[in-house]
């Protein structure tokens, strides 16, 4: 049908497909009404077709119309229903009414950014359709693969396991927020995830300085390390036993308890350090907004660099416990191929198992997030980036490449030192500006603000220099990106390292939408714009 219409040669150019989705809309609309009867999703969808029916044809992603987005959901809707109801396989429309994120029909989504020129002091998030496509692409490869007449083959099920550690997924009551570390593979005698992590107590604290590490020039290793991933709670990962995560067949599903047990303690160790390293009260009530934005960015971050570790894509990876988790990873990945033999001929043997890899999280990620979900419950939170701790979606950070996510980050760290920074200038200032004629060199008020003017030119200057590192090496991927992104990664031949290629077909795609913006200005605008969202630490 979508093939015959762009063949159409009386209807009005370049608005083809959004014709047939308004037909379609007047034949199906009152039908999928009827079908979801709730009020919220149907007014998503209303927003979603009002806003299709203006765009010209090149404007909209992948051309999908509406029956294929809710044709999509469906399809992961009948999977989530199975996963609920395991046993019973009773499953009600009711109970999952949320659309994923990756089709949730196109809103914008907005973070608070003091930095930014705007008044508001919010920017779009420019990326996140190109977030969707990867996701999708990722999704289909994942069902192509390891889906066998409807059945999961990588999907797991922490009820099914016994753990190392003496935890009965049984015992979990069909709950996995009841999980703790009775529910671990680690093969200490004592300890959890989080043990040996941050002892030094700068992990959220505003100004800690980020670690750079330099590798292969060539290969653009170069990066600075976000503190909340060097002292992430992934101890038990760094310690685990293969032999009882492989042990009886179940790899899939006692892997997956390792991971959820990470990913809860991890984000509940984000919320309690954020606010006593920042001095906020422990007390979630008590928390400003803006903090509990910025506790849910971090939590987001992390769940991404949790994926960024299973896949075998995480940038830090000269440290002795990363090291050691990767080792546990290529081994226990190994044994899933092993044991799986309906998927055995889709994966190649190239040791690392990253296709595997990718796709076991695929199939779990949902999972993971629900985890992460049971800590977030607990900062009474439901704005911002804290939306998601009151429904099923889950968020698309780990289809954002990690460098450019660390980029996004770094440059929120960076715009807390400046404000704080420019904060005490004002105060330090404040007297000599009142009083200009009698604030000359040498008087107390002018000797003040003299020292808080040298010291805030020195820590800006830190934060320049990292700025610089960090732009120099996205510069050069994204130029050429711009210049390679018909010809997909392999233009690239031998000059990005394999952790680099995410982003490199990250920026192409982010570059294709750009040029099908460009494309629409008039010949006589002004020039191309050659910036990104990254473009700035603004």
């Amino acid at each position: 049908m979508k093939e015959q219409y762009e063949k159409q040669t009386n209807l009005v150019n370049k608005y083809h497909f959004a014709i047939l989705e308004g037909v379609l809309v007047l034949q199906f609309f009152p039908l999928i009404k009827k079908a979801y009867g709730n009020e919220d999703a149907i007014e998503k969808i209303k927003q979603f077709l009002d806003k299709k029916g203006k765009q010209e044809d090149d404007e909209i992603k992948d051309k999908r119309d509406i029956i294929d987005i809710l044709l999509e959901h469906e399809l992961d809707e009948a999977q989530e229903c199975k996963d609920n109801n395991r046993e019973e396989k009773n499953c009600s429309k009711e109970a999952h009414d949320d659309l994923d994120e990756e089709d949730d029909l196109d809103e914008d989504e907005t973070h608070y950014n003091p930095c930014s020129a705007q008044p508001s002091g919010r920017y779009t998030v420019r990326v996140k359709d190109i977030a969707k496509q990867m996701h999708r692409r990722a999704k289909a490869q994942m069902r192509k693969n390891c889906v066998v007449d409807g059945d999961n083959k990588l999907e797991g099920d922490i009820f099914k396991v016994t753990f190392r550690n003496g935890g009965d997924g049984k015992g979990l009551d069909k709950d996995i927020c009841n999980i703790d570390t009775k529910y671990s593979n680690d093969s200490r005698s004592h300890g959890e995830p989080c043990t040996g992590k941050d002892n030094g107590g700068e992990r959220f604290k505003i100004g800690t300085r980020w670690l750079y590490f330099k590798e292969n020039q060539k290969l653009y290793k170069e990066f600075y390390l976000p503190p909340r991933r060097e002292h992430m709670c992934t101890s038990n990962l760094e310690n685990l036993d293969v032999g009882s995560v492989t042990e009886n067949g179940k790899a899939i599903h006692s892997l997956l308890g390792d991971v959820l047990l990470t990913a809860k303690m991890d984000a509940a160790e984000i919320i309690k350090r954020y606010a006593k390293q920042n001095g906020l009260s422990q007390k979630s009530d008590s928390i400003d907004a803006k903090h509990k934005e910025s506790i849910c960015r971090a939590v987001r971050y992390s769940f991404a660099d949790i994926g960024d570790i299973i896949r075998g894509r995480d940038l830090w990876d000269e440290d002795k416990g990363a090291q050691e988790m990767e080792k546990h990873l290529q081994k226990i990945f190994q044994k899933i191929k092993e044991q799986i033999p309906e998927i055995q001929g889709k994966y190649n043997t190239d040791g690392k198992h990253k296709q595997l890899r990718a796709d076991w999280w695929e199939a779990n990620r949902r999972q993971v997030w629900q985890a992460i979900q049971c800590s977030l419950n607990t900062l009474k939170s439901s704005t911002a980036d804290c939306k998601y701790n009151s429904g099923n979606i889950v968020p698309l950070d780990d289809y954002i490449p990690q460098r450019l996510r660390w980029m996004t980050e770094w440059a929120e760290w960076y715009c807390k030192v400046q404000k704080e920074a420019y904060e005490e200038l004002v105060r330090d200032c404040g007297e000599c500006k009142k009083n200009a004629d009698s604030c000359t060199k040498g008087t107390p008020h002018c000797t003040s603000c003299d020292n808080q003017c040298k010291l805030y030119v020195t820590k800006i200057k830190k934060w320049e220099e990292q700025w610089n590192e960090i732009f120099y090496k996205y510069l050069i991927l994204y130029r050429n990106a711009e210049i390679t992104s018909p010809h997909g990664t392999n233009a690239y031949g031998g000059d990005v390292g394999d952790k680099d290629k995410p982003v490199a077909a990250f920026l192409q795609k982010l570059q294709e939408a750009n040029k099908s913006s460009a494309s629409k200005r008039s010949k006589r605008s002004i020039p191309r714009d050659t910036t990104s969202p990254y473009s700035s630490a603004a």
